[in-house]
């Protein structure tokens, strides 16, 4: 039978296909031929068929078919295991204190932002506020929390809310009510270098400029520099006491204890009786020593701590041409017994002018009632 011209094309096609195909094995020797045939067959051939050598060759893939397929699935390889992690969302911040009312209550966040009052105060918030306002903050012992209030005008940041919560009192006043815990602090507020480190009481801390003060009514604060970790060191004050702080001399911490009158030791008949020393500005009547006995002195009248407070006032106010008008309200608790336990004033007076009056009110006693409001006006 007589072989088939080729088409002028195919020897070309055949010498191209030689020259790129991957040698074979050592050792092994090509069949062109065979190629050449199966060639031929496929392209003048009945459609479908191929001869059996080339089905043969067929079983054996080229050389570049597999590395292609290794190469391909190692990419595939790569891309499942070094594909970049998904973003990572962070949580939003845990809120540190809720607030309970404060229509005039701005909360600032770390960058300036302002914040929802809603959302809560969160660490490295500074809240500022133009009217009273309450908030409320647990700490980490169970059913324990910190109620705190601020006073129009006041200024704090929080500086952290790991045990304890720590504020940072930049102006204003801050009151607190302390539920105690059994060690540690629970509370304390910062005023420049110096901290005020509670366990468990309550107490109003008041600062203007350089000037501090605290007013302690229950239970016991420590007061030190800030530490860096750890506890505070410092002056240790117990209840009821008035304490003024001067920035900037924090080793001079001033303790006003409250008056507590009690009887002195029998007065004998022979021993003449002492007159009595000098009435301070608010003071309570002298006792007057009868046959031993000692009679409490007379309750301090509302008349009596408006002129005490007139005149610290009088004392701190530099007098010019320009008249000055101070109007505030004094609040005393008092206990059964009248005795003054904290002294407030609402709107707050320069902390000098308060230590002068809260001295001379905690030195008196009051009728049996456990708070007093007095609203006093002068003009200067």
């Amino acid at each position: 039978m007589t072989r088939k011209a080729r088409p002028d094309g195919l020897p070309a096609l055949l010498r191209e296909a030689r020259e790129h195909f991957t040698p074979p094995r050592r050792g092994a020797s090509g069949d062109w031929s065979g190629i050449d045939d199966a060639l031929e067959h496929r392209v003048n051939g009945p459609p479908g068929s191929m001869p059996v050598s080339a089905l043969a060759a067929r079983g054996r893939p080229p050389v570049v078919a597999v590395v292609s397929g290794v190469l391909l699935a190692a990419a595939a390889a790569a891309t499942l295991f070094f594909r970049p992690a998904p973003p990572v969302r962070e949580a939003p911040p845990t809120p540190v204190a809720t607030v309970t009312t404060g229509e005039g209550l701005h909360i600032l966040s770390a960058t300036g932002q302002v914040r929802p009052r809603a959302g809560g105060v969160v660490v490295g918030d500074r809240i500022e506020t133009t009217s009273r306002a309450s908030l409320h903050s647990m700490t980490e012992s169970p059913n324990k929390g910190v109620a705190w209030r601020l006073e129009a005008g006041a200024k704090v940041s929080v500086q952290h809310a790991r045990m304890p919560l720590a504020l940072a009192l930049l102006a204003g006043s801050v009151d607190a009510e302390v539920d105690p815990v059994s060690s540690g602090e629970a509370f304390v507020v910062d005023v420049g270098p110096l901290r005020v480190a509670v366990r468990g009481t309550r107490l109003r801390v008041v600062r203007s400029g350089q000037k501090a003060s605290v007013d302690l009514t229950e239970g016991t604060i420590v007061i030190g520099p800030v530490p860096l970790a750890g506890m505070t060191e410092g002056t240790r004050i117990t209840a009821p006491a008035h304490v003024d702080l001067d920035l900037d001399r924090p080793d001079d911490v001033r303790v006003i204890k409250a008056e507590v009158v009690t009887a002195p030791p029998e007065v004998s008949a022979k021993t003449p009786e002492k007159p009595p020393a000098p009435a301070p500005a608010a003071p309570p009547s002298t006792p007057r020593v009868d046959a031993g006995h000692v009679a409490a002195p007379a309750p301090l009248t509302p008349e009596d701590v408006a002129l005490a407070v007139r005149g610290c006032i009088e004392r701190s106010i530099v007098k010019g041409a320009v008249r000055v008008t101070v109007s505030t309200t004094l609040i005393v608790d008092a206990d059964a017994a009248g005795t003054p336990k904290i002294v407030r004033f609402d709107p707050p007076l320069a902390p000098v002018v308060q230590s002068c009056a809260s001295e001379a009110v905690f030195k008196g006693r009051f009728g049996p009632s456990s708070s007093r409001r007095m609203t006093i006006v002068t003009e200067h």
